[in-house]
């Protein structure tokens, strides 16, 4: 499941402003300069992108909730967003017990969110039948979605951070998606990410390609 709007982009580092001002100063300053040369520090300057570094990505708590519902809310297909289902309150906890949902804060509100899902979860709701009906996966495979970025934090690599956050929490096991075809940016968005697309299926009259990935 997916809703991602995302730019490729080159990252481009600057130098921090560390004028030393005593021998511990300089030696903190040399420390991180190094590590800006390491690439621990960066920021998005070219084609839309735009410093992260005020960006949280990390596994979701219960106080990120109420951000989560309302971001999910807002990117429904009827209020012109692309997302294929509304998840409730009690399924997204169970989500979280069960296995990563990984969420981008900025200023405490919820801006980004990635749930991922144990096969069996979701195995009622008909679009995830329909998609391992396509393709069926591997033993231990999990469902990657839905996946979705505010639309004033679109183009600023959220979606990758969060899916490279999802994938070092889950290690070696296969992730499985779906995308509707008519989604042309989340499409390039997930192939960039190094996603291959694996099968494809109709519901509801539209078409959705499969996508899988391992960890």
């Amino acid at each position: 499941m997916s809703d991602v709007h995302s730019a490729a982009c080159r990252c481009t580092r600057a130098s921090p402003d560390l004028s030393p001002t005593s021998s511990v100063d300089i030696l903190v300053r040399e420390a991180k300069r190094r590590a800006w040369r390491l690439g621990f520090f960066s920021t998005y300057q070219e084609h839309g992108m735009q410093d992260t570094r005020d960006t949280q990505i990390g596994r979701a708590a219960q106080a990120d909730l109420d951000g989560i519902l309302a971001l999910q809310e807002e990117n429904q297909m009827d209020r012109g967003g692309m997302l294929s289902a509304s998840l409730p309150r009690l399924r997204i906890v169970e989500m979280m017990n069960e296995m990563p949902l990984i969420v981008a804060r900025r200023k405490h509100r919820v801006v980004g969110f990635l749930m991922a899902t144990n096969r069996e979860r979701n195995a009622d709701l008909p679009i995830v039948q329909s998609m391992f009906s396509a393709y069926a996966g591997t033993p231990g495979a999990y469902v990657y979605g839905p996946v979705c970025v505010s639309s004033d934090a679109r183009g600023q690599g959220l979606a990758q951070g969060m899916f490279n956050e999802l994938r070092r929490l889950e290690p070696g096991r296969e992730g499985i998606l779906f995308i509707r075809r008519d989604n042309e940016p989340s499409l390039r968005t997930h192939a960039r990410m190094g996603m291959r697309e694996v099968a494809s299926f109709q519901f509801n009259n539209a078409d959705f390609a499969v996508f899988s990935y391992i960890g």
